[in-house]
């Protein structure tokens, strides 16, 4: 049975304590996928070959990764993985800082019936979480999605 908290005006704190600002690397894994490297090079993000990745599209992910609010616990084991988006359409997202440390490690599964959440679940965790953020069509993205439309100056 998924688990519901007992009032739904329950205040939830912010799950993730990520400072943007310490932020200099994403990963994003989607199952069966290339891996998508983005990277902040002279303030600008970058894909891994060079390019220059669509900025408002980094920003915005960055900004809900790290406002996200915890909405309710979905269940605590595995037993709904298939049926909450974690087993063949799951994408998994990594926060970096300048030293390489992981500041936030998490798979995403599906958007949540309302289409404003999304079920989370924290790499080495059982928990599955549904967050205040639609993050799905985010971290879905291709990575020619992720690539800066229009000319480059040189």
């Amino acid at each position: 049975m998924w688990l519901q908290p007992a009032s739904q005006s329950q205040n939830m704190d912010t799950w993730s304590d990520v400072a943007v600002e310490k932020i200099v690397q994403v990963m994003i894994q989607r199952a069966g996928d290339e891996e998508i490297v983005l990277t902040l090079r002279q303030g600008e993000w970058q894909l891994a070959n060079g390019d220059l990745a669509a900025q408002d599209g980094v920003l915005h992910l960055l900004d809900d990764l790290s406002t996200m609010q915890v909405i309710r616990v979905v269940t605590q084991t595995h037993q709904h993985d298939a049926d909450l988006g974690f087993l063949k359409r799951d994408v998994t997202v990594q926060c970096l800082d300048a030293q390489g440390s992981v500041l936030l490690d998490l798979t995403v599964g599906k958007q949540g019936s309302d289409l404003l959440s999304t079920y989370v679940r924290r790499n080495g965790d059982d928990a599955v979480l549904a967050v205040n953020k639609a993050l799905v069509w985010q971290v879905r993205r291709s990575k020619r999605a992720w690539k800066k439309k229009g000319k480059v100056e040189p």
